[in-house]
Formats: structure tokens, sequence, C-alpha cells
């Protein structure tokens, strides 16, 4: 994940990625008071990322994504995605 902000919605945007169980792997202030923030979020995460973004930064947010790599999933997110599984198979 690349995401280019300004700089002053660094701090909430780093929070919000540790909270999708990201990984920040760099962050700079570039000219213009903009920050470039790399890291790795799984993608299971993402899915609302765009209006997240957009109400962070008050629209002024853009970011890009990129395959990274296949990781296995937590054991607590496993049983919650087994769970729900399993729930859906009932209601069926």
């Amino acid at each position: 994940l690349e995401v280019t902000a300004p700089s002053s919605s660094m701090g909430d945007l780093t929070a919000d990625i540790a909270g999708k169980r990201g990984q920040v792997e760099s962050s700079d202030v570039l000219p213009g008071d903009v920050c470039l923030i790399h890291a790795k979020v799984p993608l299971s995460e993402m899915g609302a990322y765009t209006a997240q973004l957009k109400s962070a930064t008050h629209g002024q947010g853009s970011f890009v994504m990129d395959y990274s790599h296949d990781q296995p999933m937590p054991p607590n997110v496993q049983q919650e995605v087994v769970a729900a599984h399993e729930h859906e198979l009932q209601e069926a």
C-alpha cells in the first residue's frame, strides 16, 4: 500500500493502518507538506479504504495497492471466518 496525503493526516493514517493489521514500512514528508506512507496491509482489511481515506484526509488523500505476498491468516481471524461461514450454512 502506498498512501499520499497531507502531512497533517500522517498520524491518523498510520494508526488506521496499524488497526487493519498492517505494518508501516516507511513514511516520509515530501515538499508541499505531503506525506508518503508505504505499508503492507492484508487485502481483506482494505474493502472500505477509499471512503476511510477520503474521510480522514477531507478528500485530499490517494492510495495505490500492489500484490505483495500470501501469508497465513492469524488464528483468531481464522476462527471468525469459520464461525461466519458455519452460520451462513445453518441459515441456508
